[in-house]
């Protein structure tokens, strides 16, 4: 199992998959969101307390998750 990198927020997962991840970087401080990612060794119960709340999730890669970890 490898690493996998998620974007939570409904209204910024729907602004990624929408429009793109620029768009989402240049309106990332009225964008409700949060990153979050969750290896081999990590419990799914952790992953699924993460995600509790926000409504929307997207799969992103790993330089998306560092740039997004900065800005959040």
């Amino acid at each position: 199992m490898t690493t996998t990198y998620f974007l939570f927020g409904k209204e910024a997962c729907d602004i990624y998959f929408n429009d793109d991840f620029h768009r989402l970087l240049e309106d990332i401080e009225n964008t409700n969101c949060a990153v979050c990612k969750h290896g081999p060794n990590d419990s799914a119960i952790d992953l699924i307390h993460a995600y509790d709340g926000w409504g929307g999730y997207a799969i992103i890669t790993e330089e998306e998750y560092n740039i997004l970890k900065q800005l959040t």
